[in-house]
């Protein structure tokens, strides 16, 4: 970093930044250069001394704790940063006047994919009795070799570029000297991620009822000739109702242009010892990057999962998917990942994305009781809208036997599960906050609050674990609206710090001598949270 302060005159200063950052980092799995697999005797195991694939696949067996290498693992990231801030200041009587601009250019590295060493699952349906409850065990399917699904990626490091361009104007006024008025503007610009060499695609998803679904899947027209298409991909397109195009916008996205964020704020002083205060701010909080999982470069063909279900189960015919440990993924390696597509997972992202935003709020009144103590309450609220929440655009569009596999209800049944970034969720946040503050003297200070608050949202937030959340397809965003999961309505918080009166300069003990050494110097703190 460097940072270079210019002082034009004593109401004329310039602060200029320039900042870097560069990280690489790596979370590898147990043996991930070893190809352990294929000395076990499990075939079919994608392996790459180079990206680091080695090890077991996943095996998912119900009723036990999965085994073998966890999902996602390797995953490398490294990343580079240039930053370049600028702010002025300048000083008129009263008015203090600020503007500045902050610019970042970002790139970053992922490699980073479900199921690069396979993924196998036994549920116990084929020693249950259809599916039946109380039925059937994980293990016992393992032993029989009876799989009831698997899974495999296809490894691709895609390299994102973005930037985000900031301006803002802030004018803190001083009209009285009992009163200050504050307001700004700030402008915000956050760039859609675009994988640097055109290598992404979105799903464009309309979901409705079972195998009724319409949609679009874009690729950047930069790919047009250079990226082959496997005929198996392009049937199921076509099967599903699904229009292959091209664009030449190579971030597949329209960004939304006109983030202007006002702010306001006022500080009256009431005579002495009471001063009001009250704030207002619009807050853009980006595109967040939610990791590799859905970044669009996790499209076919660049980099995909094809997952291999069983058939459904009836009386006269329950029969697993076909795979063995034993053979693995040997017969789709053969043939190439790339033209043996098999209910491949698609992400989506909005086209015509709205950027996430906050409306907070404040109302406070502080009060001086004494020299250095000091009591306040206040409002605070704060109102969020379009906030990023992964949706299943493709999860099933009825309700059925969990014996029976869902791929004929999905919207899509020739794809499989996933995942849809979108800007739909909001978020509710209102709060009575009190606060006593003593501040230090006599040998103490203490500081009490209490803060009574009440959070509501109709979505998980974006990196958290969203498998309960109601899908896109059967149950609408709104009918999630509820407390949140953070929500604490009551919170009370008593800290305190205690010098014991003993030792020099203080009540006792205060002459010297051993025991006045022995006694001095010491202090009690106290911590509740409740």
């Amino acid at each position: 970093a460097f940072s270079e302060t210019h002082v034009f005159t004593p109401n004329l200063v310039n602060e200029f930044r320039f900042g870097y950052n560069y990280g690489n980092f790596a979370f590898l799995q147990p043996n991930y250069s070893t190809d352990l697999a294929a000395r076990l005797g499990l075939g079919g195991v994608p392996y790459s001394s180079r990206l680091g694939t080695g090890g077991l696949p996943t095996f998912q067996v119900s009723g036990i704790t999965q085994f073998g290498t966890v999902g996602y693992l390797p995953t490398k990231e490294g990343e580079n940063v240039y930053q370049v801030l600028d702010n002025l200041t300048r000083v008129i009587g009263g008015q203090t006047i600020k503007l500045g601009v902050n610019l970042q250019s970002i790139r970053f590295r992922t490699l980073q994919v479900a199921s690069p060493l396979g993924l196998y699952a036994y549920t116990g349906l084929y020693t249950s009795r259809l599916g039946a409850a109380n039925t059937g065990f994980g293990v016992a399917d393992f032993l029989a070799n009876q799989m009831n699904s698997s899974a495999v990626s296809t490894l691709s490091q895609f390299n994102d570029v973005r930037w985000y361009r900031t301006a803002y104007l802030q004018d803190d006024w001083r009209a009285t000297p009992q009163f200050t008025l504050t307001l700004g503007l700030r402008y915000e610009y956050v760039e859609p991620i675009r994988e640097n060499t055109g290598r992404q695609a979105n799903f464009v998803a309309n979901p409705t009822g079972p195998g009724t679904g319409t949609g679009s899947y874009v690729i950047p027209s930069r790919q047009r000739g250079n990226t082959a298409l496997a005929s198996a991909f392009t049937t199921l397109l076509t099967q599903d109702n699904i229009a292959l195009q091209y664009s030449s916008n190579l971030d597949l996205i329209n960004a939304q242009k006109n983030n202007f964020a006002p702010r306001a704020g006022l500080t009256y002083s009431v005579g002495a010892k009471t001063v009001v205060r009250a704030g207002f701010g619009m807050f853009y909080g980006g595109l967040e990057n939610r990791g590799g999982a859905t970044n669009l470069g996790n499209n076919y063909p660049f980099q995909f999962t094809s997952t291999f279900p069983a058939p459904s189960c009836i009386l006269a015919s329950c029969v697993s998917n076909g795979f063995t440990p034993e053979n693995g993924f040997s017969k789709v390696i053969a043939a190439g990942l790339q033209n043996y597509v098999s209910a491949p997972q698609l992400q989506s992202y909005d086209v015509n994305v709205k950027t996430p935003y906050s409306l907070e709020q404040n109302l406070s009144i502080e009060r001086s009781m004494t020299n250095d103590l000091a009591a306040s309450v206040a409002y605070v609220s704060a109102f969020s809208h379009h906030l990023q929440v992964p949706l299943h655009p493709n999860s099933a569009a009825a309700i059925t036997n969990s014996s029976n596999s869902i791929q004929a209800l999905r919207p899509f049944p020739h794809f499989g599960d996933g995942q849809w970034t979108s800007a739909v969720a909001d978020s509710n946040y209102n709060s009575l906050q009190a606060k006593l503050e003593k501040r230090m003297g006599h040998g103490y200070n203490y500081l009490l609050t209490y803060t009574w608050s009440h959070s509501l949202d109709d979505a998980p937030t974006a990196l958290t674990n969203d498998s309960g959340f109601p899908n896109s397809v059967l149950v609408p965003i709104r009918y999630s609206y509820s407390n949140s999961v953070f929500d604490i309505r009551h919170r009370l918080t008593l800290n305190g710090y205690y010098e014991l009166p003993f030792g020099r300069n203080k009540a006792w003990l205060n002459q010297g001598g051993a025991l006045g050494y022995l006694a001095g110097g010491w202090a009690s703190s106290l911590t509740f949270i409740a």
